[in-house]
């Protein structure tokens, strides 16, 4: 008896028990969201030294939406130590780009400001960044000034006009024709009759013409408007606000205004993500109103994050 008895575990035990394997599975999951947005920075940072800043961009808004906490220095594999600033490469990024707003915008995001004045020379590069910002967005403007060669034609113009002037300087040739003069007016009055085919001619081309040009108008209308195109364009670039700023309703079709909705709520959501918390309701209400003009779509697992795609199947 004594052998197999056990003592019973104490309800302390018991909890303490529990308490581990709460705590084993949720050390599991943090752990692998961890490796996914490790994963995506150093790959961010990789892209952004290659000079790819369209895919750092994608990259580092990845490993934000999954820990957008940056740290001075946290271990991305093996024994590489690197500092967790996403916010700042995303401020360089911009700032390369010579979009200074954003930017600034990026450096604002979290705790950024004060974890790059723990870091090197991080403080500095978003000074030097700023700085030629202004250089760059400028530099990126001259290419209005084409009116210019507008002007080139007259001169060909007149440069024409005096290449045509020789021909009538012929005229000392004319002593000779004269005498066949007579005979040719002769000819033209014996041939008068003929006169009256000539207004026969133009009233066949109208004609021929007009319907072909009737056609072509419908083929213009086919394909999504190029609003929406470039309003998912902002999207993949990461100008979040310009995308806040659509308004779906502005779109007849309801299919156009699903998406509209759809890439409305993915960017709150993301800006949301970024710090920006006014931004979660209005990206709740999005999704929303996309569920309801299409309650079976999903949103695309390339364009969109796993955590907004969870996010917006819950909000219906």
């Amino acid at each position: 008896m004594r052998a197999s008895s056990a003592p019973m575990p104490t309800p302390s035990a018991w909890r303490r028990r529990v308490a581990c394997g709460v705590c084993a599975s949720l050390l599991a999951v943090s752990l692998a969201a961890y490796a996914d947005y490790k994963d995506s920075y150093g790959k961010g940072l990789e892209a952004y030294k290659a000079g790819r800043y369209a895919d750092a961009r994608q990259l580092l808004l990845a490993a934000i939406a999954e820990h957008p906490e940056p740290a001075a220095r946290v271990r991305l594999y093996g024994t590489r130590f690197e500092p967790y600033l996403p916010q700042h490469y995303l401020g360089l990024i911009s700032a390369a780009q010579g979009d200074c707003a954003g930017a600034q915008a990026a450096w604002a995001m979290a705790e950024n400001a004060q974890t790059v004045a723990q870091v090197g020379d991080a403080a500095n590069e978003e000074k030097s960044a700023a700085a030629k910002c202004g250089s760059v967005a400028i530099a990126q403007k001259p290419s209005a000034p084409a009116p210019p060669p507008a002007a080139a034609p007259k001169a060909n113009e007149s440069s024409v006009a005096q290449k045509t002037a020789p021909p009538p300087a012929s005229t000392p040739e004319s002593p000779k024709a004269p005498a066949p003069k007579p005979d040719a007016d002769k000819n033209v009055a014996s041939t008068g009759p003929a006169t009256p085919s000539r207004p026969s001619e133009p009233e066949v081309k109208p004609a021929v013409e007009r319907p072909a040009e009737k056609p072509a108008a419908p083929s213009e209308k086919v394909g999504p408007p190029d609003q929406l195109i470039a309003t998912f364009e902002n999207f993949l670039n990461g100008n979040l606000r310009e995308v806040a700023r659509i308004n779906p309703d502005n779109y007849a079709d309801a299919r156009v205004r699903f998406h509209a909705y759809l890439v409305r709520s993915g960017a709150r959501y993301t800006l949301a993500q970024l710090g920006d918390q006014s931004q979660f309701e209005a990206a709740r209400a999005d999704a929303r109103q996309a569920h309801a003009l299409n309650a079976n779509a999903a949103p695309d697992a390339v364009l969109f994050s796993p955590h907004f795609r969870s996010f917006y199947a819950e909000n219906r």
